[in-house]
């Protein structure tokens, strides 16, 4: 219930995609910190 809450303000402000990208990149840093692992990045990125 609070995440659609935060969505919602979230999505009154950017972009829907700025809005994706920002949550995604929100749930990679909470799972990083409660396994209290390093993040590796995998992969090459999209755009130079």
């Amino acid at each position: 219930m609070t995440s659609m809450l935060i969505h919602k303000g979230l999505l009154g402000r950017v972009h829907k995609n700025v809005a994706v990208v920002a949550l995604a990149n929100t749930r990679i840093a909470w799972a990083v910190l409660r396994r209290g692992e390093k993040f590796a990045v995998k992969g090459m990125p999209l755009a130079a």
